[in-house]
């Protein structure tokens, strides 16, 4: 296999790198879209409209994505969640009472970051209703 992709030209051998990247980002975001589905299923929505979950960034080594989120319906205006007194409430997801599935959430996320860095000022956006993960700048 090491053999046939040094054979291949460069701009081939970048395709597939694309490819790959675009793949694991998809897998990972489906994982995402699943655990936040997972850990809303006991929760009732106001008027029971589908849900978005935002998630913020968080410093560390590096930025990644924070394993708390803020849910709104989605035919509302996203939440401002950029200051401290937004009116959004957050859902602790490290305190509830399913660690392994707080555990994969929390690695999904990793995994959605590496693939590409959040800026700081960035929001990620889950819209369970279609199953879409989208970046928030603002």
């Amino acid at each position: 296999m090491a053999e046939a992709l040094r054979l291949l030209p460069v701009t081939a051998r970048q395709a597939l790198t694309q490819a790959s990247q675009a793949a694991d980002r998809q897998v990972c975001e489906g994982r995402v879209a699943r655990r936040v589905r997972a850990l809303l299923a006991s929760r009732t929505v106001p008027g029971g409209r589908v849900p978005c979950a935002y998630f913020t960034t968080v410093m560390g080594d590096r930025v990644t994505w924070g394993p708390d989120f803020t849910v709104a319906p989605a035919d509302e205006d996203p939440p401002d969640l950029r200051y401290p007194q937004t009116t959004a409430t957050p859902v602790p997801a490290g305190r509830l009472t399913e660690p392994e599935g707080d555990a994969a959430l929390v690695e999904a996320l990793n995994e959605l970051a590496a693939i590409e860095e959040p800026a700081d000022s960035e929001v990620l956006c889950v819209h369970l209703g279609s199953n879409t993960v989208t970046r928030v700048t603002d």
